[in-house]
């Protein structure tokens, strides 16, 4: 990590709070980098932003638009 200028990560879901859901092991990217004072982009489109928080992974885990899962 020492040798990296920045680091970019994509994104499942960009909450409303800020909040993000990523692939394992994002988390542990980020720490890393802010141990060495690496900036971390997060890269996402427009159709990934969601209002809402899913309380129900096994929801969460169909390969569509965020916003399309939690629609009533």
């Amino acid at each position: 990590m020492s040798r990296v200028d920045k680091v970019i990560i994509s994104t499942h879901a960009i909450m409303a709070n800020g909040g993000l859901i990523t692939s394992a092991g994002a988390y542990m990217t980020c720490l890393a980098a802010y141990e060495f004072s690496v900036p971390v982009l997060v890269i996402g489109p427009l159709y990934k932003f969601t209002p809402i928080y899913p309380f129900d992974l096994d929801l969460f885990n169909e390969h569509m638009s965020p916003l399309t899962i939690f629609t009533p």
